[in-house]
């Protein structure tokens, strides 16, 4: 076996994965740079017993091959390492793997081939669901359903919802605008005391109650938080945006910042859509130096596509034109603003050139 690097992958352009136990410490170096953090949906501290660490380097190896599929939506090379782990039969031994091995098949979005990879397990427990929770959840609306169901199968099961099975069914709700669930849920979280260690649950109550168009109730929560970032108020702020409150989602974007946090690209967004609704250009020209002086409008292109619709909105539309010719992407909905913003002022030759 071979001891220095053999880099041939990154000109195919493939993902690695594990076909064997000795691997060279490179490739597993390899797997973790490729690899993704799944925003708290597994984490091998989960598995913990008596104290200590039990994932084994087999696990680990797996686990990383995985992960790396996912971020890649690489189902075949994903669907081979199924077929080795299911050779070996460790799909059983293995809670990280079995986890890992769902999440993949949910972002690639086969979601059917997920949930039988859960039926096939007879020790499901709280992160193997909650990879399939996840995987529903980020499907957006046409899995809401999907998603409770799960949630409430888990529980029938005597397994308990933790705090990232809550984020992802709250997540669900606001995607649906689902507020009655949603409140239920709050409650059991209140009730539990999960809102008092954990920032990431407490701002999936902040999105969901602003995404359910509830604003009172997202900055009530917003006010109980122990500690809130820019998470926090992105998502308030989007709330308002959403609502056509623009100079409500200032005042969150002026009060934010005094707290000392910076906005990130998704409150740049949300702001943007702000300015766009109540035709704040001055504002929203002072936005956009932000953003080129951030160096965002190289790597995103959503964030691209709504500065091109502020200023469209705002009836600038030569100034959405030249935003539009600098942008390194060019997207469907960067050029439908643009053609919005003829339409807008009766252009309709210019809307129909594009």
């Amino acid at each position: 076996q071979s001891i220095s690097p053999d880099f041939r992958h990154k000109s195919a352009n493939y993902s690695l994965w594990i076909h064997g136990w000795s691997n060279p410490p490179w490739v597993l170096k390899e797997l973790r740079r490729r690899a993704i953090a799944m925003s708290g949906e597994l984490s091998f501290t989960r598995y913990v017993k008596n104290g200590e660490e039990i994932a084994s380097e087999r696990d680990v190896e797996f686990v990383e091959s995985l992960k790396a599929c996912a971020k890649r939506k690489d189902l075949y090379a994903g669907k081979s390492l199924h077929d080795e782990v299911l050779k070996k039969g460790f799909l059983e031994k293995s809670p990280y793997i079995a986890a890992t091995l769902i999440h993949m098949y949910a972002k690639c979005g086969v979601l059917l081939k997920a949930e039988q990879v859960l039926e096939e397990m007879h020790g499901r427990d709280v992160v193997c669901w909650n990879a399939l929770i996840a995987g529903h959840a980020n499907h957006g609306r046409q899995q809401f359903y999907e998603a409770l169901s799960c949630f409430e199968r888990m529980q029938q099961e005597g397994i308990y919802p933790d705090a990232v099975t809550f984020t992802c069914i709250l997540k669900s709700c606001g995607s649906m605008r689902a507020i009655d669930k949603g409140k239920q849920i709050h409650n059991e979280i209140v009730s539990r005391g999960l809102l008092e260690k954990n920032i990431v649950l407490g701002n999936a109550l902040v999105d969901m109650y602003a995404k359910c168009g509830m604003l009172v109730n997202a900055w009530k929560v917003l006010n109980e938080l122990p500690v809130r970032n820019v998470v926090s108020w992105s998502a308030l702020i989007a709330g308002h945006a959403q609502e056509g409150q623009g100079h409500e989602a200032f005042d969150c974007f002026e009060q934010m910042q005094r707290e000392g946090l910076s906005p990130d690209e998704f409150t740049f967004t949300s702001i943007l859509q702000a300015c766009g609704n109540i035709r704040m250009a001055e504002k929203g020209e002072k936005i956009h130096n932000e953003i080129v002086k951030k160096g965002f409008l190289k790597t995103n292109p959503v964030l691209g596509s709504a500065l091109v619709d502020m200023y469209a909105k705002c009836g600038l539309i030569s100034k959405a034109e030249l935003v539009l010719e600098k942008l390194p992407v060019r997207t469907t909905v960067s050029w439908s603003a643009l053609i919005a913003g003829y339409v807008e002022i009766g252009q309709y030759r210019s809307a129909l050139n594009c």
